[in-house]
Formats: structure tokens, sequence, C-alpha cells
């Protein structure tokens, strides 16, 4: 082993103090935000952009909450908006939305 191996090896630092190896901590945001409130096992996949968006435009329905209501303001229809909310948990979300922003 060279000084410079023996160097490189000191001012090196171990994996376990690097930032990305340790856990985040603190609150990783409430129930409805983007990729929360649902189990990726469960669903098989994390909620994409446009899903959350259509999620966005459910919450903001409130009281008129039906996949009729929001076909008319999305490009996707009622089946499919069906689906999706119950892969990832919109009504549940919904209500955590509800209760956080409305009570």
């Amino acid at each position: 082993m060279t000084h410079l191996d023996v160097a490189m090896s000191e001012s090196r630092p171990e994996k376990a103090d690097w930032p990305e190896s340790k856990p985040i901590r603190g609150d990783a945001g409430p129930i409805y935000a983007f990729r929360r409130g649902y189990r990726v096992k469960d669903a098989g996949r994390h909620e994409n952009a446009d899903q959350y968006s259509c999620f966005q435009k459910f919450l903001l329905l409130q009281g008129g909450r039906t996949f009729k209501a929001l076909e008319s303001v999305t490009n996707h229809s009622a089946p499919t908006l069906a689906s999706w909310a119950d892969t990832f948990n919109w009504q549940r979300r919904a209500a955590a939305y509800d209760k956080e922003h409305i009570s």
C-alpha cells in the first residue's frame, strides 16, 4: 500500500457517514400529498403526476365528489378515475384533507 492509498483511505468518509445513507427524519407530509396515503406494495406502483393531478381536482370538488363530475374536468373516463381512486385510496386521503382544511 502506498502513501497515497493510505491518505485517500483516511480522508474518505465511511458509507454510514454519507447523508444519503441516513434515514429521512421528520414528517414526510400529509396523507393527501403526492405519493402518500397508499401502500405501493398494494397499489403495485406509485401514483404518476397525471393521476395525482386528477386527485387534486377530486379534492377541489369537495361536496360534489363524484367520478362523473371529475370526468367533466379531466380527460379521463369515470371508470378509469374510479379505478385510480380505489388503487390510491382517494376517499381516505380526501377525508384526511377535509379534516385538516375544512374543520
